[in-house]
């Protein structure tokens, strides 16, 4: 199947809080200590084994000190499944703690900021039946050139589980309320157990200063979005944001967005609508095939439709004649449909 592309978008959001909704099987894990160094945390399909032990934390810690941890996680089923490593029962007292997670064997890997909250997501892959990945976390003190003094008698100290499930990422609305978007308790909405999940962390940087990171540039699919210029001639992906030629002026093309395949379900009880979002095939789950949206309304220059900074957007212009101009840039363009929808699923929840 082609994938889509859209020129013109207009949307209303209302922002709220977005959550992460998880199963907590580490929580009902069996837990063996098989000897003295070695801890093993399992669920039905998976083990995690700890060469030496799930803890982590700071003692004294200076400035640039690090933790590292070496674990695996291995599949006892006969099927692949996917699986979440989280880090939970976390205190986090000091300015800024980041960690890398390196991986072997089809693993993931991440290089984040440590997220303040009791329990946050680290990442999610599958795992087919008879594998084991190997990881080392490494968790760092960050060591910056201003005093740090403020941070003494501080402590940090987290663990790290797992659950056999990806996490979901979404939001309910209440139906019958006017502020209809929001969220009114800490929950997971197929789970046991959960956690809110922050859009926002703060990190501090080198000259003692702090800003906010977006958390959802480390999740899928809103990490792998992407704004890039597209050449209508030749049909081609010319350039990503980021790149020295990539411009936003229509110089170098039209200014589309990536939006990456991911899977949704939408549905309701009595008191609230339910929008979730997945990077994986869940059950009930719908794909959202990928595509590409133009990031500015749609303006008009040299006998074309375009979609670039500092144009006026096209107006008095009916529906068929806009499909036909869309039409003209490639079988795969289209004015905007129920796109629009996929979209606002995306904003709605990380904002």
């Amino acid at each position: 199947m082609k994938k889509k592309t859209i020129i013109g978008l207009i949307i209303s959001i209302i922002s709220v809080i977005a959550i992460v909704g998880v199963s907590y099987a580490f929580y009902a894990a069996v837990i063996n200590k098989n000897n003295d160094s070695t801890i093993v945390f399992s669920t039905k399909s998976l083990a995690l084994t700890f060469t030496d032990g799930p803890e982590i934390h700071f003692d004294k810690a200076l400035p640039g000190q690090s933790v590292i941890k070496h674990f695996s996680v291995q599949n006892t089923g006969n099927q692949t499944v996917y699986y979440t490593l989280q880090f939970f029962e976390t205190i986090n007292e000091l300015n800024s703690v980041k960690y890398t997670l390196e991986s072997t064997n089809g693993g993931f890997e991440r290089d984040a900021t440590f997220f303040s909250t009791l329990t946050s997501v680290i990442g999610s892959t599958s795992i087919a039946p008879g594998v084991t990945q190997e990881y080392t976390l490494t968790i760092t003190y960050s060591n910056f050139d201003f005093d740090q003094s403020n941070d003494m008698n501080k402590m940090f100290s987290t663990m790290v589980g797992i659950t056999d499930q990806p996490p979901v990422y979404g939001y309910r609305r209440q139906i019958n309320d006017p502020n209809h978007l929001a969220l009114y308790n800490i929950y997971s909405i197929e789970a046991s157990g959960g956690a809110r999940h922050s859009a926002y962390i703060k990190e501090f940087i080198d000259d003692g200063t702090s800003e906010y990171v977006n958390n959802y540039d480390y999740i899928y699919p809103w990490k792998d979005i992407i704004t890039y210029n597209y050449d209508p001639v030749t049909k081609t992906r010319v350039a990503d944001y980021g790149d020295p030629d990539f411009a936003f002026d229509g110089s170098n093309g039209l200014v589309m967005t990536h939006i990456p395949e991911f899977y949704y379900k939408r549905y309701r009880d009595d008191t609230y609508e339910y929008t979730l979002i997945s990077q994986y095939p869940l059950e009930g789950y719908t794909r959202s095939e990928p595509f590409s949206v133009g990031r500015y309304l749609t303006s008009y220059r040299d006998g074309q439709l375009r979609s670039e900074s500092g144009a006026h957007p096209n107006t008095a212009t009916n529906i068929a004649t806009l499909r036909s101009l869309a039409n003209n840039l490639g079988s795969e363009f289209g004015i905007l449909d129920y796109h629009l929808f996929i979209l606002q699923m995306l904003i709605t929840t990380e904002y």
